[in-house]
């Protein structure tokens, strides 16, 4: 019998993470790709930061595959920002 893998989408929502979003992303990654046989994405949604957190995502997003970006280009909140994330979501399953 075949095991049916789902798909699993992760979503993050930052705001002023410029500091610790590539490491952040760096470890999430390290734990996902130890695991390749699930299917995954990752939604980032950076949430109209007024630090450098866009500009660091912007430079340093292809080095995470599998990963949606959606930037706010003004801060619309936490719930907002889940909200987007999981319209924008393609998993069957959401973190």
């Amino acid at each position: 019998m075949q095991s049916i893998i789902p798909f699993i989408s992760f979503i993050v929502p930052v705001y002023n993470e410029e500091l610790n979003i590539e490491r952040m992303l760096t470890n999430l990654y390290a734990v996902l790709n130890a695991h390749p046989d699930w299917n995954w994405e990752v939604v980032i949604v950076e949430d109209g930061s007024r630090d450098q957190t866009k500009k660091v995502l912007q430079e340093n997003i292809h080095k995470f595959p599998q990963s949606q970006l959606i930037i706010h280009e003004v801060n619309q909140g936490y719930t907002q920002s889940l909200k987007d994330g999981l319209r924008a979501a393609r998993g069957q399953y959401l973190m």
